[in-house]
């Protein structure tokens, strides 16, 4: 995020300031000093940043100036210039002292060297310095702040120091609900408590001035505990992050060997879960479950739009389905299994797009291919054939739900 700097520099700043029981000083050398300890601050905390110097100067016409010098010599016209200084227009121009630059001693060094000017509009200068950024950096960097405006009520939600745990449900019930966020949980060791134990541990040791320090892997923590159980058991604790605010602790895997335990913030509200009803009715069952789910999850039956879509946008795309039927055709009884599976796709893809002749081409292909099967076939590959093909050519074909299964044979 860039930063800009800008200073006034007008000659009150300069101009000494007194006060009661405090030494007469001057502004613009207090701004300086103010402003080299935040350089040295930005260059020690964020050295990647870009820091700019700016300063407005404000331009009056010279033939106003003769008419204030008018003035002054010449007392009995003071209404006629009067009313011209009405006209008088100030240009306001945004002086770039030091370009956006990441060298702060560059800008130390301007910022001794200021020259003073006259006039001082905080307001143009904040909108000269809004053209600069948008200049510079484009509008994804914004330099206003944002204001949430709505036209709906609305409620703020902070989240508690302490997070209940309500429960624990197994991560198929649970699934995955909308969530406003998600952060990581590390465990935290407080230093008095660290200091107890090593004062433990050297009550306890044999008196060596060289021992180790404390491990922080080998401190006690209930965030270790926590995320090994919910990893082994393959569960997520329901915790109470605020008042009518509910969020998910749960363990996450970013990789084959490392998780980490991942706090989910949910939707505000009880009802954030919707399968699961009012989070402030849930309670532990005295009754066993029924033999059916109790929980809508989703079924075991793939549904389907998970399998293996069908695209006949092209030519090619119809040849390779009915060339797959073919392959496992071919391989029968191995391969009888995939055969219905394959001829049922095609079939059900040809009844949704009203490619309904497709089923008739599909029963002569296998006519003709049981017409070519070598001596060396199967006997059972030409009786599937035959009966595929008069499936094909039923009426019952022509239902979506109606599903081709295999002759069953005795050898």
């Amino acid at each position: 995020m860039p930063t800009v700097i800008l200073i006034e520099t007008t000659y009150s700043m300069n101009s000494s300031v007194r006060k009661y029981n405090v030494e007469p000083y001057k502004p613009l050398p207090s701004a300086v000093s103010g402003l080299c300890t935040l350089l040295d601050q930005i260059g020690h905390s964020s050295r990647l940043e870009f820091v700019c110097l700016v300063s407005s100067t404000t331009t009056i016409f010279p033939w106003i100036r003769w008419l204030t010098v008018f003035v002054n010599c010449f007392y009995f016209t003071i209404h006629l210039i009067s009313c011209l200084r009405r006209q008088v227009t100030y240009s306001n121009q945004l002086e770039v002292l030091v370009q956006f630059t990441r060298d702060l001693e560059m800008i130390k060094t301007e910022l001794l060297n200021i020259r003073l000017t006259d006039k001082f509009n905080l307001i143009e200068a904040m909108k000269s310095v809004e053209k600069l950024i948008l200049m510079e950096w484009g509008s994804g960097i914004p330099c206003n702040p944002s204001f949430k405006v709505t036209d709906f009520d609305y409620a703020t939600y902070t989240v508690d120091n302490n997070l209940e745990i309500c429960g624990f449900i197994e991560l198929k019930h649970l699934g995955s609900p909308a969530a406003v966020s998600r952060h990581l949980v590390l465990p935290y060791t407080h230093p008095s408590h660290g200091k107890a134990h090593a004062a433990q541990r050297s009550a306890h040791s044999s008196g060596d001035v060289d021992d180790e320090p404390l491990d922080e892997g080998h401190t006690p923590s209930f965030c270790v505990l926590l995320h090994g159980a919910l990893k082994v058991e393959n569960m997520a604790a329901l915790c109470q992050v605020g008042n009518n605010w509910y969020g998910v602790l749960f363990s996450w895997a970013d990789s084959k060997k490392k998780s980490n335990l991942m706090l989910s913030l949910l939707e505000p509200g009880r009802d954030s879960i919707p399968w699961l009803g009012d989070l402030n009715a849930l309670h532990i069952p005295s009754e066993p479950p029924p033999e059916e789910d109790a929980f809508p999850v989703k079924p075991p039956d793939k549904k389907s739009y998970s399998q293996n879509g069908v695209v006949w946008i092209r030519q090619g795309g119809i040849q390779s389905d009915i060339q797959k039927i073919l392959r496992h055709a071919r391989k029968i009884p191995e391969k009888t299994q995939q055969f219905y599976k394959e001829l049922n796709r095609v079939r059900r893809a040809a009844i949704c797009v009203g490619f309904l002749s497709l089923i008739d081409g599909l029963a002569a292909i296998l006519d003709r291919e049981c017409t070519l099967l070598p001596s060396s076939t199967h006997p059972a590959c030409a009786i599937q054939l035959t009966h595929a093909a008069q499936a094909l050519r039923d009426s019952l074909s022509k239902d979506h739900k109606y599903i081709i299964a295999p002759m069953k044979m005795s050898f």
